[in-house]
């Protein structure tokens, strides 16, 4: 199974919203006053504020690379699997009547919402990232709207993931 143009279009702006979140705070460090925002509440308040220098300014975006790098070593392994039925983790007579077409298209599914779910995450740390250094600098006082709306369409397709993995294990 190959990548798909619509995938490596995801591939791509992942990983330009990973590089933001870190250029961004990085190109402005030296503006930044000593204390920057390190949490924040429900309502993108900050709540926790920490002395600048680089490991607090990006611990958040060095985790979440972290981990948006080992999900996509996930997705290779998956795109990779020779027998797609392999993946599938059903009930087993369900499993040995599907047919590969099936299997093939359970696989489908899960790599492009995995690789919709790895670019919302990197959407929403570059969106914190750069809120939270525009906050710092007195610009802004709260995260905005943005920090909830990824997290909603992050929410949104993993149930969608969800809902259509069962409905292409168990339904025809």
């Amino acid at each position: 199974m190959d990548f798909s143009k619509y995938h490596l279009l995801i591939i791509i702006l992942t990983l330009l919203f990973i590089g933001l979140s870190f250029y961004y705070p990085l190109a402005n460090y030296d503006s930044i006053p000593e204390r920057i925002p390190t949490h924040f509440n429900f309502f993108g308040e900050p709540d926790s504020w920490s002395k600048k220098n680089f490991a607090n300014l990006l611990m958040g975006q060095i985790i979440t690379s972290i981990s948006l790098l080992f999900m996509f070593g996930v997705i290779m392994l998956i795109k990779s699997t020779k027998d797609p039925l392999k993946l599938i983790n059903g009930p087993r007579k369900i499993v040995e009547r599907m047919s590969i077409e099936r299997a093939e298209l359970i696989r489908k599914t899960l790599i492009f919402h995995l690789l919709l779910i790895n670019f919302f995450t990197a959407l929403l740390i570059m969106s914190i990232s750069m809120n939270s250094v525009l906050i710092a600098l007195g610009q802004k006082v709260t995260l905005g709207w943005s920090a909830p709306a990824i997290i909603c369409l992050l929410l949104g397709d993993a149930i969608i993931l969800v809902w259509k993995s069962i409905k292409l294990v168990y339904y025809k």
